[in-house]
């Protein structure tokens, strides 16, 4: 059996960026909703399954955004099948447009959420050229890896000191 790997991937950072680090909130000690945890299970389930279809893991699909371009099919597929179990992509590779306000609900206040919010329509029209469904889920989310990435400013989560987990 292979370790299904779930990052704190704070941009999908994202997403998917996710990957969870949308699914938690943000270690700032606010209590978690229903719907974010609702979100963070049915991430962590998404995650396996489509993992376990695509023999693939989700630190592998994560290693795609850091490359120019990929030829890892089953990575990419892995990023399609994310989108499919969250109802924002249809099996042929088209956006269902109209279930994407209700999913960015149940993403608690946060750097990725911005993230997301503020490139999704530009990060859609990257990525609409791709006729395979697995490259075009690709494209989508390497869009929001790399706007998230660009916005990394000092101060900011991935340049402050990180706390140990307990009973490290």
């Amino acid at each position: 059996m292979r370790f299904v790997g779930v990052t704190a991937f704070g941009v999908w950072a994202v997403v998917v960026l996710t990957i969870p680090g949308f699914a938690i909130s943000q270690g700032k000690g606010e209590p978690m909703t229903n719907k974010t945890k609702i979100f963070k299970e049915s991430f962590i389930k998404s995650v396996k399954y489509c993992a376990s279809i695509h023999e693939t893991n989700m630190v592998e699909a994560i290693a795609l955004f850091g490359q120019r371009e990929s030829s890892d099919q089953k990575g990419k597929c892995f990023l399609h099948c994310m989108l499919q179990r969250y109802r924002l992509m249809d099996k042929s590779g088209n956006y269902i447009k109209d279930k994407f306000k209700p999913f960015l609900e149940y993403i608690p206040a946060s750097n990725f959420l911005m993230t997301i919010k503020d490139n999704l329509r530009e990060c859609m029209q990257v990525s609409e050229a791709e006729t395979d469904a697995c490259s075009k889920a690709y494209k989508f989310f390497r869009c929001f890896y790399q706007r998230g990435a660009a916005k990394k400013t000092p101060g900011s989560p991935s340049t402050q000191d990180i706390l140990p987990a307990d009973g490290f």
